[in-house]
C-alpha cells in the first residue's frame, strides 16, 4: 500500500548516513593520487562540509585540542571545518596519535581510524519507528 511504503521510505531515511569525503593530503602541490594542492584539497573539504552530512571521512588528521604534536597550518583548518559542518563524526587516518575517540565539541566526535576499524552498527528497526 502507498502508507506502508511512505513509512518505509521515512524509516529508511531515518536509518541512513550521509557521508562526506576528501582525498588525499594537502600539500603545496599535487603529486600522484596522495598529494593534493591546498586550494583543491580544502576546497573539496569545505564543499563536503557545506553539504548536510552526518560524517566527515579524510585521510588527513585535525589537530585536537592538546595535541602539541600534530604541526602546521592543515590540521587545524581541517578540525576547523569540522566543527563548522552539520557532521557529528569526523574519522580520519594518516596519524599515530592519541586519542583513538575524542567528543571535541557537543555533539562533534573525531574517531582516529589510523591502524584501526570503525564500524557503524545501524539502529534497530524499534528505534526507527
Amino acid at each position: 500500500s502507498r502508507t506502508a511504503g511512505s513509512a518505509s521510505a521515512t524509516a529508511a531515511a531515518a536509518a541512513s548516513l550521509v557521508l562526506g569525503a576528501a582525498h588525499g593530503i594537502p600539500a603545496s602541490h599535487t603529486q600522484g593520487l596522495r598529494k593534493v594542492e591546498r586550494g583543491g584539497y580544502f576546497g573539496a573539504v569545505d564543499a563536503a562540509c557545506a553539504m548536510p552530512i552526518d560524517v566527515l571521512v579524510t585521510h588527513s588528521n585535525p589537530k585536537l585540542p592538546g595535541q602539541e604534536d600534530v604541526r602546521g597550518e592543515d590540521a587545524p583548518r581541517l578540525h576547523e571545518a569540522f566543527l563548522r559542518s552539520s557532521a557529528a563524526l569526523h574519522v580520519h587516518g594518516h596519524m599515530h596519535t592519541e586519542p583513538a575517540v575524542a567528543v571535541v565539541a557537543p555533539g562533534k566526535v573525531v574517531a582516529n581510524a589510523d591502524c584501526r576499524v570503525i564500524a557503524f552498527a545501524p539502529a534497530s528497526a524499534t528505534a526507527i519507528g
